[in-house]
């Protein structure tokens, strides 16, 4: 069987998508199936818009864009679309206004490439791109003519693809219950001078994309309706990156789009780089697991290989202390490679050939130490340009004080990401600092859970909170939909991961490699289980759902911060379930009663 998406039907389809619906979950298990997508998106000046009947995602294979039509008694005739109000009727009237949907199909699958490329998901050279295929299935229609009898339109679709009108054009109840996944199968017989067939790996990622955790399975239309409204407030501040003499500091909230900016003029610099330049350009961050993310923002895009990435750690230590010999300087927690205060001195002592970037990017800039600066300060190339991206309120490590002060400054105001009731109840944690202005999108209500100081209660509670979820009565909720903070490692007796079996958690320290493996294991919707984190560690991310537990008074033990209790928050897109102490408990209630009195419009 199939992986259906949806997996099953809240709202009843049209008919003919609900025949070819059941019999899509006859083809083989490997085979993905997303039915009604649609997006809606604007990058660079340019919309992808488009709305498809089913995506299918087969694994050596490609991609086929299926178009459906239940038109009553329908046929293809000398390339002339023509109808009949009844079965018995003997006249065939034409249907000139309706549109051919193989060409439909075929104009939307061009749609679908130009939105994966646009999210960065595949390359922009067509030769890497999957194969990708249109197909019309009319449930109602009498099997065409030949193909040398239709439309000119049609006919140029099929001689492009080298197989049969049949194939494209499946016609009648009994060739979609027998013939399907031959059919499908057939559209791939020869093969085209560009495309490539498409690994699994690559099919995974794109099941990601167009099912994402919950994205497209709640409210989408309106999610995206409301970011569409917000975002262009975002990038029509992207100008002055590209006009910034000498450096530039971007200032903003959670979720207001400062690492997007990031990577775009990433991108844009890396794709002016000639191919053959020497040029580089780095962007750092603090958050391994961020840094991990990162790289697939910019994977197959034009340049790729003039930017670095990674976090400030790693990159030291393997662009300069160990091409430089000096391996007695790292130091290991564990299996997790790392430097002090020594060693951080000797790099920037000057000791060492340092590499020089002429663009370097510092996402989260707010975590980094002064003596980093001094660092990134003497491997920026003479004339290079220096951009960070911080916010103030997620300052953890008390560190926004070193920021250096640059030349030009942006401030961002606007939430991006968090449902209104969440951006609001976040902002109620550090109101003095700046602005926010949060989406109209209200999103899932915020639940403060029973209350409790043991670990094992509060995992109790964390168990009925996710079961809630799983068991939702309108939307499928996966367990990578979900993700479970806690201020604590797992080796604090304040945490309550170990009483949870449901969670993957770290067991010990991990090292950078395998932490990033386990966030890309429990992002998979096939996930057996929830992937928890430290909040500190997931700092950079989001998730659908976030369960924060293990949460006290902010001033109650020194690892918990409101800072902390903010980024915890703000990690949520659309739903937040909060687990405290009874210390935490009051804390909760006092800032829900503040940002109560808060007022805006409500979801339309």
């Amino acid at each position: 069987m199939a992986r259906m998406y949806p997996s099953h039907l809240t709202k009843k389809p049209q008919n003919g998508e609900l025949q070819v619906y059941n019999q899509l979950q006859q083809i083989p298990d490997d085979w993905v199936a997303i039915l009604n997508h649609r997006e809606h998106s604007k990058r660079n000046n340019h919309y992808v818009n488009y709305e498809t009947d089913f995506i299918v995602l087969i694994p050596g294979l490609g991609i086929v864009v299926i178009e459906v039509k239940d038109w009553p008694f329908v046929r293809l005739h000398h390339g002339e679309w023509q109808g009949k109000a009844k079965e018995e009727d003997e006249e065939w009237t034409g249907l000139g206004h309706k549109k051919s949907p193989l060409n439909q199909a075929f104009l939307c699958s061009k749609k679908v490439i130009q939105g994966l490329v646009h999210r960065g998901i595949l390359p922009e050279d067509s030769r890497q791109q999957p194969e990708i295929r249109a197909m019309a299935i009319l449930t109602n229609a009498v099997p065409p003519d030949l193909c040398n009898n239709t439309s000119e339109e049609d006919k140029s679709i099929s001689i492009k693809t080298h197989v049969p009108l049949e194939s494209l054009y499946l016609c009648g109840r009994e060739a979609l219950e027998n013939h399907l996944q031959e059919r499908i199968e057939s559209l791939f017989v020869y093969r085209r001078r560009k495309g490539s067939l498409m690994t699994e790996a690559l099919a995974r990622e794109m099941e990601e994309y167009f099912a994402p955790n919950l994205l497209f399975r709640m409210d989408f239309s309106n999610y995206t309706e409301t970011m569409a409204n917000a975002a262009p407030d975002l990038f029509r501040l992207l100008p002055r990156l590209e006009e910034s003499r000498g450096g530039i500091r971007v200032e903003g909230c959670a979720g207001s789009g400062k690492t997007e900016m990031a990577l775009r003029e990433v991108r844009r610099q890396a794709a002016q780089l000639p191919p053959e330049s020497d040029g580089s350009i780095l962007l750092l961050c603090y958050n391994n697991a961020l840094a991990y993310r990162l790289r697939r923002g910019i994977r197959g895009c034009r340049g790729a290989a003039h930017i670095i990435i990674a976090g400030f750690h790693d990159y030291c230590i393997e662009c300069i202390i160990r091409p430089a010999g000096r391996d007695d300087l790292i130091l290991y927690d564990e299996q997790t490679p790392y430097l002090d205060e020594e060693g951080w001195k000797w790099v920037a002592s000057g000791k060492a050939a340092l590499p020089r970037h002429d663009y370097i990017f510092v996402d989260e800039a707010q975590d980094f130490k002064p003596i980093w600066w001094d660092i990134i300060r003497c491997i920026l190339a003479p004339g290079g340009k220096l951009y960070i991206f911080a916010d103030t309120r997620q300052d953890i490590y008390h560190r926004c004080h070193e920021l250096p002060d640059l030349p030009t400054r942006i401030r961002l105001t606007r939430n991006l990401r968090n449902a209104w009731r969440i951006a609001t109840f976040s902002h109620g944690i550090l109101p003095t600092l700046l602005s926010m202005s949060p989406t109209l999108y209200s999103g899932a209500p915020l639940r403060l859970r029973e209350a409790s100081d043991s670990s094992e209660e509060r995992a109790n509670e964390v168990r009925r909170a996710i079961e809630e979820l799983k068991n939702h009565p309108e939307h499928l909720i996966r367990n990578s939909d979900i993700v479970v903070l806690s201020p604590w490692r797992a080796s604090n007796k304040r945490c309550s991961f170990p009483f949870c079996p449901e969670l993957d958690f770290a067991t010990g320290t991990e090292n950078a490699q395998e932490t990033a493996a386990r966030h890309e294991r429990c992002r998979r919707h096939d996930s057996p289980r929830i992937l928890a984190d430290t909040i500190k560690g997931f700092k950079g991310l989001e998730a659908a759902f976030v369960i924060l537990t293990d949460i006290c008074a902010t001033d109650e033990h020194r690892g918990f911060t409101a800072a902390d209790f903010y980024v915890g928050c703000t990690r949520a897109r659309f739903g937040l379930f909060i687990i405290p102490t009874l210390s935490g408990k009051a804390m909760a209630e006092r800032i829900l009663k503040q940002t109560e009195t808060y007022s805006y419009p409500h979801e339309q």
